[in-house]
């Protein structure tokens, strides 16, 4: 093993320790700790295959990045999938929503709604943002929700598939296309 493999490998593995603090010993650093523990997970075997060999830690590296382009473009895509039963609920103003501010100005906010289901009455935020004080919601109006059968309490206030997840999800198809077409054809 040489020297630079060693100090690259146990980066990696200093990397990984520290993401697992994070997830783990202190989950409140993480705002996704199962997802930061898996990342963890991910650096050390990245760090264990530098050491073991280098060719693995790329061939590694390669299948992470592909897996997380499937995870991004899969989040975006399968929305419609997931909110699938739509109801009606009505629309309830509530003083503790707090607005969310983006990078560029816009003010966003979740949207409070009451609503039945399967026999089940529901009152939640929604699961995606609106515009703040968006003009097309008014208090005490009945508005369609997409819910998520598998948990209730969960609904969107409208489903589309986002622009860059397909756009992941056509780049990923299209780079594994090319792959598969390299290494059997060319």
């Amino acid at each position: 093993m040489e020297l630079q493999q060693f100090f690259i490998g146990l980066l990696f593995i200093a990397i990984a320790l520290v993401i697992f603090y994070a997830s783990v010993i202190k989950p409140e650093l993480s705002m996704a700790p199962k997802f930061t523990l898996f990342l963890s997970l991910v650096f050390g075997a990245l760090g264990v295959c530098c050491w073991v060999r280098i060719e693995w830690a790329v061939a590694f590296i390669g299948i992470c990045v592909y897996l997380m382009m499937l995870a991004f473009a899969l989040s975006g895509v399968i929305k419609p999938f997931i909110y699938r039963r739509t109801i009606r609920a009505t629309y309830k103003e509530r003083k503790d929503n707090v607005p969310v501010y983006s990078r560029r100005g816009s003010v966003y906010s979740r949207v409070y709604m009451d609503y039945e289901y399967d026999g089940e009455s529901y009152h939640n935020f929604s699961q995606n943002t609106v515009e703040y004080r968006d003009k097309k919601f008014r208090p005490g109006e009945n508005y369609k929700i997409y819910v998520n059968p598998g948990h209730p309490a969960n609904f969107v206030t409208g489903i589309w598939a986002s622009f860059f997840g397909c756009t992941f999800l056509l780049f990923f198809l299209v780079a594994m296309g090319i792959g598969t077409w390299m290494q059997y054809f060319g």
